[in-house]
């Protein structure tokens, strides 16, 4: 990122431009996102695992022409449990 952040926050969107229709594929729905994080909710983990596969092998192939220092590596981790999305007030 620092060495070309503007280059760094497009290639980012294009990663989510294509991640995107993988998503919906799968039934997720995008709930929030943060810079370079993203929170999809599924509603079965099978379709949450399936996409996360999916979304790695799609990185994976975008990867494959890119330098090193310019990957776009993704971690995803699934979380069994329910989502609040309405605002929580204490």
């Amino acid at each position: 990122m620092g060495a070309d952040e503007v280059g760094t926050v497009q290639a980012l969107r294009e990663h989510r431009a294509a991640a995107d229709p993988l998503i919906a594929q799968h039934g997720g729905r995008v709930v929030k996102t943060t810079g370079d994080g993203v929170l999809i909710e599924f509603g079965s983990v099978v379709s949450a695992v399936e996409c996360a596969l999916a979304l790695q092998r799609l990185a994976a192939e975008r990867n494959a022409a890119v330098a090193g220092d310019r990957r776009m590596e993704w971690r995803i981790g699934v979380q069994v449990a329910r989502l609040r999305t309405a605002p929580f007030h204490w």
